[in-house]
């Protein structure tokens, strides 16, 4: 009896814990059991049209936790009846790293990864020790918003009824975002791996109406965020002919591009899809395609947000692969010269190659994305070819990855 009492009495104190709320900004991660920082108050900067994310640590016990209700409200200009829209609340979720790999600086644990939706349950917290579970608030400064200093609340309502309330403040600076990212970027993503993440049945085909929603999901998320994925489903010639319906695919790029405001877009190509031979007997069929895909771009003015990326010459790295990528240069070079459009490859490698023995892609090559580590070599390096320049003055762009 005295061993069940003074167990109800420890299950007590935990929960009793008080409940303590503290703020941080998007690019800190917190730990599950570490100290929460120590900010009571926290202070955004935003331009209009731009997304600025701000993290609330609630740190509680798990039973505290459970049945946590999270609401934002709209935020509210100071001196004003004007008020912003509210942000979008994500749940930070934790993944268990059972080994670090290794010279990792930190141990194995959990971590957060995912931003989770509020209305998708909370994973289940173990024990009763007290921990932090981070919120995540994206906040939105319309283009409409006037330049001014903000306050904005989010507020936590406890399964025991208890209220705490976490305010901060926004300034909105008095410039805009251009609506279309300077920042060309190409985030890939595949109908088939959507589908394999969801639990979907897909065989290569028409994607369900389920599916073609997660994958438009995708890509309104990624342009709202001034990212862009590398090509959309919508802009796909039939599967079987290779033929484009030119009304379909013409209004998933308006949607795309002028609608989503994406900065570019890929050409739906591969080497053996829509043809099993383009650079071979089906070459002439495989430039009008690629010339008409283009052209749509053009019709609706968005020319420059077009290039072509294939996984298969990924990174190429002996002779064999820089030898492939100069045939499909090459092709590519000639549908521009015989029908007029533009049509820029872009290739992960470093405008100088490893091995001199391999050739050059000058003049095939209109993207250049080098790893950031060559990049730093190139540019900044004593020792440095300033490959990169001479690119540029050519008229070739430079992007850059990290792996």
């Amino acid at each position: 009896m005295k061993a069940a009492c003074f167990f109800l009495a420890l299950a007590s104190l935990a929960a009793a814990q008080p409940v303590r709320l503290s703020f941080c900004d998007g690019m800190t991660r917190i730990s599950r059991e570490g100290t929460p920082p120590a900010a009571q108050t926290h202070t955004l900067h935003a331009a209009r049209g731009e997304w600025e994310p701000l993290q609330i640590i609630v740190t509680a016990t798990p039973a505290q936790l459970k049945n946590l209700e999270v609401a934002a409200t709209g935020i509210a200009r100071r001196d004003s009846d004007v008020k912003l829209p509210a942000p979008q609340v994500l749940r930070a979720h934790y993944v268990r790293v059972s080994q670090s790999t290794p010279m990792a600086p930190l141990p194995p644990g959990d971590y957060p990864d995912a931003l989770v939706p509020l209305d998708l349950p909370a994973q289940e917290i173990p024990g009763d020790k007290v921990v932090n579970q981070p919120f995540w608030v994206d906040v939105f400064v319309p283009y409409t918003a006037e330049a001014g200093a903000y306050t904005g609340e989010v507020r936590f309502k406890f399964g025991d009824g208890a209220t705490h309330t976490a305010a901060y403040t926004l300034k909105v600076w008095d410039f805009d975002l251009p609506v279309v990212p300077k920042l060309r970027s190409s985030i890939m993503t595949t109908t088939r791996r959507i589908a394999e993440v969801h639990g979907l049945a897909y065989n290569g085909g028409v994607p369900s109406l389920t599916h073609l929603g997660l994958m438009n999901a995708y890509y309104d998320l990624l342009a709202e965020h001034r990212l862009s994925v590398d090509q959309i489903h919508g802009s796909y010639p039939d599967p079987v002919t290779g033929k484009l319906d030119e009304e379909k695919v013409e209004r998933a790029l308006r949607k795309h591009l002028l609608h989503r405001h994406a900065s570019t877009i890929g050409l739906p190509i591969w080497p053996e899809w829509p043809f099993a031979d383009p650079l071979g007997k089906d070459r002439e069929a495989a430039m009008s395609y690629v010339a008409q895909w283009m052209g749509l771009l053009a019709k609706i003015r968005c020319e420059s947000r077009g290039y072509v990326i294939m996984g298969d010459l990924d990174e190429p790295n002996d002779a064999a692969a820089y030898e492939q990528v100069r045939r499909w240069g090459e092709f590519f070079n000639e549908v521009e010269k015989k029908h007029g459009v533009r049509v820029p490859l872009l290739i992960t490698e470093q405008p100088a190659p490893e091995k001199a023995a391999w050739g050059s892609l000058h003049g095939l090559v209109d993207i250049w994305v080098p790893h950031f580590s060559d990049v730093w070599k190139d540019v900044e390096w004593a020792g440095g070819v300033r490959d990169i320049a001479t690119r540029r003055e050519a008229g070739d762009e430079i992007w850059a990855y990290a792996a």
